[in-house]
């Protein structure tokens, strides 16, 4: 073999070398390329990855803080607003919004991440809306929904992009959560998706537990706040009885003392006047007269003692009948007012008449009764107004436990009534101190009498008085018809 042959098979065999080198270096290169692509996958899968942990980290944080806030929130509006903020701040959302129900229209509640201009603007959510929302349980609008999602959310609801569910409180939907973005990329997504869908379920879920607690705590308030004004109530009313009984008790002693002391001194004087004409005492018929005048006087004082306490005793089993009548005010009270100015001209005491100034009111009443109440009254304020005084009378209008009453006022600037007497005046019997007593001779039952009349016709009698200056009795009766001129 010559040399041009040698060269030509060395020649030969480098191209195929070659040849064989550039098929090698084809091969790493695609395998290269190939890794590359796989390194670059695995990197887009790492950092989806982190995305991932980074959504589930801000999720449980988001739902620890979420926690706190069901257990801390007072009321429901705390509770909501508290949640919004949470979801804002870990959740990477732009705006979030809970609307309430309102016949078949939700409006909005609660708002956050919107600026005062935007929260204006916002609209209630449709009713088409609302019942895709309920009926799916829940919606998300992408940037691909919005092909068919055609309407300007934007402009009702103040996003582009977001995601809708229903809160059902008791099995029924008394709310819709709204949670979304404006933006075509956020800071922790590009799109929403299921995971946030399931997300915002599970936080409904929550916040329908925690509403209906705050209810319920709310109602169990209520119940308790309810049950001790009722206790308290109660006390008030036992406090009130035992001060009743006590009362009653003392009243039923002073009772006794004056029924002994109203029976046995005129029997007593009785007793003695008839001793003395059986015994000869009294020859003198002059004389004789003047004791048999005093037996008829002591038995005609027992006759009207008799009869008050039987009619007494009728008014308060309400036995008596009342001729209840159509009456106006003023013509009757002073009609009664006239009746008793002669003898207030005989005591030389100034006898005024007052009218209010709403001069028709109706009353419904028995005139008889009303004039005997009126005469005890003033009978006993001419006894005990010394000469020169003054008496007045006047009528209007007053209120008792919210309602308006037709009132007849009798004043006197007379002995007056001591602060210790005057809670017992309406008593059986009771006569008190001696300063209105030492003329009177009165059974005193007139007052016990007066009262009730007076409560028999669902009205109200009450005294102020102080010693020295004077007493003021008003009678308080319901209105039938008033009319302001």
């Amino acid at each position: 073999m010559n040399h041009e042959q040698s060269l030509s098979q060395y020649t030969l065999s480098l191209e195929e070398d070659i040849k064989r080198y550039k098929q090698e270096n084809n091969k790493l290169q695609s395998y290269l390329e190939k890794s590359s692509d796989s390194i670059m996958r695995l990197d887009n899968q790492q950092m989806l990855l982190q995305l991932q942990i980074k959504r589930q980290e801000r999720t449980f944080q988001f739902f620890q803080q979420l926690y706190q806030v069901t257990h801390s929130a007072k009321n429901t509006e705390q509770l909501f607003n508290l949640t919004l903020h949470s979801l804002i701040q870990n959740m990477g959302f732009d705006k979030a919004a809970i609307y309430q129900k309102d016949m078949n229209t939700f409006y909005p509640v609660a708002m956050k991440g919107y600026s005062s201009t935007e929260a204006s603007s916002i609209q209630s959510i449709p009713v088409y809306y609302a019942q895709s929302i309920i009926e799916q349980n829940g919606i998300i609008v992408n940037k691909e929904s919005r092909e068919t999602y055609t309407e300007p959310y934007e402009h009702e609801l103040g996003v582009k992009y977001f995601i809708a569910c229903p809160l059902i409180i008791r099995e029924k939907v008394e709310h819709i959560f709204l949670v979304g973005n404006n933006r075509e990329e956020t800071s922790l997504r590009s799109q929403l998706t299921i995971m946030d869908l399931e997300t915002l379920r599970t936080l409904c879920q929550q916040l329908s537990i925690a509403s209906a607690n705050i209810q319920l705590y709310h109602h169990l308030e209520r119940q308790i706040q309810v049950r001790t004004e009722a206790l308290q109530e109660s006390n008030f009313r036992l406090e009130e009885m035992n001060k009743e009984l006590s009362r009653v008790e003392q009243s039923r002693r002073k009772l006794l003392s004056n029924i002994s002391h109203d029976l046995g001194t005129p029997l007593s004087a009785i007793q003695v006047c008839v001793e003395a004409i059986l015994d000869g005492l009294v020859e003198d018929s002059v004389e004789q007269e003047r004791y048999l005048n005093i037996i008829l006087s002591r038995v005609q004082g027992l006759k009207r003692l008799i009869l008050d306490l039987f009619e007494l005793s009728k008014l308060e089993t309400r036995e008596i009948r009342f001729e209840k009548t159509l009456l106006q005010l003023h013509p009757l009270t002073h009609h009664l007012f006239t009746k008793y100015e002669i003898e207030a001209k005989m005591a030389d005491i100034r006898y005024e008449f007052v009218m209010g100034q709403s001069t028709n009111i109706s009353i419904v009443a028995d005139a008889d009764r009303i004039e005997q109440v009126f005469a005890n009254l003033i009978t006993n304020a001419i006894k005990h107004t010394s000469p020169n005084g003054r008496i007045r009378v006047s009528t209007g209008l007053t209120n008792f436990l919210a309602k308006p009453y037709a009132m007849i006022k009798i004043e006197d600037n007379g002995c007056g009534i001591s602060e210790e007497d005057l809670p017992y005046i309406f008593d059986r019997f009771y006569k008190g101190s001696k300063t209105r007593n030492s003329k009177d001779g009165g059974s005193g039952l007139g007052l016990a009498i007066c009262k009730e009349i007076i409560e028999a016709h669902r009205g109200r009698i009450e005294a102020e008085s102080s010693i020295g200056k004077g007493s003021t009795f008003s009678l308080m009766l319901p209105i039938e018809s008033q009319c302001n001129e």
